[in-house]
């Protein structure tokens, strides 16, 4: 049995490689008649929960003496309310989950219909920006599901960003880990932290990005950040 891989259609330069389809190449190759062989399908990234569904209800509607054993590991999305996204297409991470005492983990779930890869794909890798803003959205998303502890609605502010990359990472399984290396908790139930967070692929470390936050009451900073906006405005006169 062997091995395809399936990826959104704008990684198209990546699926020149071996046994590698976009979505809409997949689609016909499977469908096609001298498609003879059986074959086990592993979903990379790029694709949309909906991509998946109709790919999968094509199937049922094909050949059936054909076997096609399709990877079952199903990532549930991260939702836009621990985000902080309004559209799925934007969401890039699945669910965080705690792994230790100061450790969470998630995976990598890239739809390529996102913001970050709406105006062009370079080459074969996944681009550095949607990267960091995967890394941003996974510190909002542990925020949200473990260190907010209040019922005030929070906004995160960034204070600093820092990121290593070490590895080109391509548009396949990839996972996340963070580890909080501080955490202090203040008025409101506010809190700043610093984390750490590795992207990872096949084991190998791709991207390290070290992040200082806080996360504020909304009612204090929108308040905080009306009185600067003004200030910056009195000086254009």
């Amino acid at each position: 049995m062997a091995d395809i891989v399936v990826v959104g259609d704008r990684f198209a330069e990546f699926s020149e490689n071996d046994n590698v389809f976009t979505f809409t190449q997949a689609l016909k190759f499977l469908s096609a008649a001298k498609c003879d062989d059986n074959y086990q399908v592993i979903f990379g990234q790029g694709l949309s929960k909906e991509d998946i569904e109709e790919f999968k209800n094509s199937l049922c509607h094909g050949d059936t003496d054909k076997m096609l054993l399709l990877n079952q590991t199903h990532l549930l999305r991260e939702t836009p309310q621990n985000t902080h996204k309004n559209k799925a297409e934007n969401i890039l991470i699945s669910e965080t989950i705690k792994t230790g005492e100061n450790s969470y983990q998630c995976n990598l779930l890239i739809d390529d219909s996102c913001a970050e890869m709406a105006d062009h794909v370079t080459g074969q890798h996944i681009q550095g920006m949607v990267l960091l803003e995967a890394c941003r959205q996974m510190v909002n998303s542990v925020s949200e599901r473990f260190l907010i502890k209040t019922s005030s609605e929070k906004s995160f502010v960034l204070h600093a960003m820092n990121s290593e990359f070490k590895e080109y990472l391509f548009p396949v399984a990839s996972s996340m880990e963070m580890a909080i290396n501080h955490f202090r908790r203040g008025l409101r139930g506010d809190f700043t932290a610093e984390c750490i967070i590795t992207v990872m692929q096949n084991s190998i470390i791709c991207l390290c990005v070290t992040i200082k936050f806080s996360a504020i009451d909304k009612g204090y900073l929108s308040l905080i950040e009306q009185q600067m906006a003004a200030e910056s405005l009195s000086h254009l006169h």
